[in-house]
């Protein structure tokens, strides 16, 4: 039985030893071929091709050599060693890079076909004597890997053994070396390829997230020119309304006075006068109508300061950074939130859900500079999504417990820098643990089909963390109830 495979055909052995020789020969271009089909990287196609070729061909050391981002050397990117054979690598006795011509890779390189050098040690076109002394390599094979248009890389291998190359041999390595060019081809294409479907991807995603922030932003648009137009048209007849009150309450005191002096100076006045006082009842009217003007200037007082919560709110007067006062936008929100804390009563079940309570728990906020709209937007989603939390029908009310949001603000520190924390705190049903890390992802919602679109939180994000530099995630524990959390640079 032949040692190895690669002894030299010349036609003198005996024609059961050629065939064994063929044989295995084809063994190994069918393990390389099957390796070639399988490897999903290069890294592995490889190191599968040293071991194959190497333990096919009793081979020892192999190398794998490529050229440099210039184009200008072979840089040595890999190397393996036979399984067994006791020898270190030294790399101050190795050079590990190659121009065009030099040693072993070089001439590979520079010819473009399968190379043989024996009598390393005595060779002078090998140029690493001390290399092959030192690990007692006595011949060196090496095949160009081309993809029949360029060369795209070299392997050489070594022999402890006295084996040289025959035509056969070589044609077969020539081969190897197309195989492994068209497998580096067909993997670059389809990193490429991969690469292409990527980008693709994350285009259409970041297209689908901008599509959804200017649906987003077009609604709250929308919503802002609606609340906008609203309080402008309610803001002129109230104000109408408010500045006549002061002079009407000016003219029932003039009238009551004068009323006065007639009592005074009349007190037997004729018996119609008489009898029509009575009837009016004099005296509850002037209590009454003085009270009435009170109760009026309440309402439009409150109506005024309505109307500045959604002039607050839609921001429609201001672009650009402005220096704004936090708790008025949260205060605006809850006004517009107003009828959705209030107790009702479901029409189709005829449950009654009482009231949310707000708890506010302010700290002493500065002014910050934000993009108030946006920030109005934020706060809105929130505690939106903290409401339905509360009013979800998985939500037991069986037990006493109250419904509650809390909103709590004050000034942190942050990479010795000031910041603002602004959480706001439910006690609903929670976020189940499994869909916690999609919370933030475009168009997911666990909202029933029409209640939402999953756009908020997301939009959210990119608000705070994009546009204004800021940090917002959340805490939730199934059953108990959600923060969310908004951090932003004072």
């Amino acid at each position: 039985m032949l040692d190895c495979i690669s002894y030299q055909l010349d036609g003198s052995e005996p024609l059961n030893h050629r065939l064994v020789i063929l044989e295995k020969r084809l063994e190994v271009q069918c393990h390389l071929s099957q390796l070639l089909a399988e490897a999903e990287t290069l890294e592995i196609a490889i190191e599968g091709t040293f071991k194959i070729l190497c333990e096919g061909f009793h081979w020892r050391f192999g190398e794998y050599w490529s050229p440099s981002e210039s184009g200008q050397e072979l840089q040595r990117q890999h190397f393996w060693i036979l399984p067994g054979l006791e020898v270190e690598i030294d790399e101050q006795d190795s050079i590990a890079e190659f121009s065009c011509g030099e040693g072993l890779p070089g001439q590979i390189w520079a010819k473009n076909k399968p190379l043989y050098f024996k009598n390393l040690v005595d060779n002078p076109s090998f140029l690493r004597q001390d290399f092959a002394q030192n690990l007692s390599l006595r011949h060196g094979y090496g095949f160009p890997i081309s993809n029949r248009v360029q060369l795209v890389g070299v392997i050489t291998f070594f022999t402890q053994e006295n084996q040289v190359l025959d035509d056969e041999l070589i044609n077969l390595l020539q081969i190897f070396g197309e195989q492994l060019g068209l497998f580096i081809q067909r993997k670059s294409a389809e990193l490429k390829l991969r690469d292409y479907a990527d980008r693709l991807e994350s285009t259409l995603k970041e297209l689908k997230q901008t599509q959804a922030q200017m649906i987003h932003t077009e609604k709250m648009s929308s919503l802002g020119q609606l609340v906008a137009g609203i309080a402008h048209e309610i803001n002129n007849p109230i104000n109408f309304i408010h500045g006549n009150l002061t002079p009407a309450q000016e003219y029932y005191q003039d009238f009551t006075d004068l009323l006065l002096l007639y009592e005074q100076h009349y007190p037997n006045p004729h018996k119609t006068i008489a009898q029509k006082r009575e009837d009016l009842d004099i005296e509850f009217l002037k209590q009454d109508f003085g009270k009435l003007l009170q109760s009026m200037k309440i309402g439009t007082n409150r109506i005024q300061e309505i109307v500045l919560s959604l002039r607050n709110f839609s921001r429609l007067d201001e672009t650009g950074l402005k220096t704004v006062d936090l708790h008025m936008g949260i205060d605006s929100t809850l006004l517009i939130l107003q009828n959705r804390l209030k107790a009702h009563t479901n029409i189709q079940t005829g449950k009654r859900k009482p009231a949310i309570t707000i708890v506010k728990n302010y700290g002493q906020l500065s002014p910050i500079e934000c993009y108030a709209g946006q920030i109005n937007q934020v706060f809105m989603n929130i505690i939106n999504n903290a409401i339905d939390a509360l009013r979800s029908p998985e939500l037991s009310l069986s037990e006493e417990r109250s419904l509650k949001i809390t909103i709590d603000t004050e000034n942190i520190e942050r990479d010795r820098r000031p910041w603002i924390r602004i959480t706001v705190s439910d006690n609903g049903i929670g976020i189940p643990e499994s869909i916690q890390d999609k919370i933030f992802n475009p168009f997911f919602t666990t909202k029933p089909v029409g209640q939402g679109q999953g756009l908020g939180l997301a939009i959210n994000y990119k608000i705070i963390t994009e546009r204004h530099g800021g940090r917002f995630y959340f805490r939730s524990k199934l059953g108990e109830g959600s923060q969310f959390i908004l951090e932003l640079p004072d």
